[in-house]
């Protein structure tokens, strides 16, 4: 397999993170290409603990939210395939090896998904919403840093919606589907998904603009639905 990988981090002050994030990117069996740090605005060390490492592109931008960071990347990035990964989230050592093993031999799908367990940091309360079994069994992760892409797809969907600051990756998944991209999934756990007390999933706001974007793919699909002369009968 000789396919170039694009990698994509988006960081804002992830400077507690950001290195053993760094670090699982190049320990992968396969390497990509390129490895693009986006920051959107960090006041602490993520700038410096980026360009520590050789392989690194840093990319700086002023602070516009997690989308408009991964979108930035998306447009510089040069590789025909895509994959990003949280500065507070950790690669198993096949990930990529995995996941454009199975792009390449399902040409129809645009994008994968993994398994992934999530780990509690020390000192940090488990969410309400996160059941206990979340960290101890492997979980089909529906989450950026399981995203292994084509750059098709983001030509076919679009980018992530800049105006949801906390929603835009759940929002990406949903329009995929309404296009007709199922899901498809490496069914290998290939990450360790951190939750610590500053995860963007404990702002209430997520949970608006979460629903917001259900809404939304109700809408389309009521709408696909009624121009094929069909009706929907769900409730929102």
């Amino acid at each position: 397999m000789n396919s170039t990988i694009s990698v994509i981090i988006p960081v804002y002050n992830g400077a507690k993170f950001l290195r053993p994030a760094l670090e699982s990117v190049f320990a992968q069996s396969l390497l990509p290409t390129e490895v693009l740090v986006v920051d959107d605005g960090s006041t602490d060390g993520s700038p410096e603990i980026a360009r520590s490492f050789s392989g690194v592109t840093w990319i700086g931008q002023e602070n516009r939210g997690p989308a408009a960071a991964r979108n930035l990347g998306v447009t510089r990035s040069q590789g025909p395939f895509i994959a990003f990964i949280d500065q507070d989230d950790f690669w198993l050592p096949e990930k990529l090896e995995l996941q454009l093993e199975f792009l390449l031999k399902h040409k129809q799908q645009l994008y994968c998904l993994c398994l992934q367990r999530h780990v509690l940091e020390i000192g940090s309360l488990r969410p309400e919403w996160l059941p206990e079994r979340a960290f101890s069994e492997d979980l089909e992760a529906l989450t950026p840093s399981a995203l292994f892409a084509r750059r098709e797809a983001f030509e076919v969907v679009g980018l992530f919606d800049e105006k949801l600051s906390t929603a835009s990756d759940a929002d990406w998944f949903f329009r995929a589907e309404d296009k007709g991209f199922s899901r498809a999934l490496v069914n290998t756990r290939l990450i360790e998904k951190r939750v610590h007390n500053e995860c963007q999933s404990f702002d209430p706001l997520c949970r608006e603009e979460l629903l917001a974007s259900v809404r939304r793919s109700i809408g389309r699909k009521r709408s696909l639905s009624n121009a094929k002369g069909g009706s929907s009968n769900v409730d929102v």
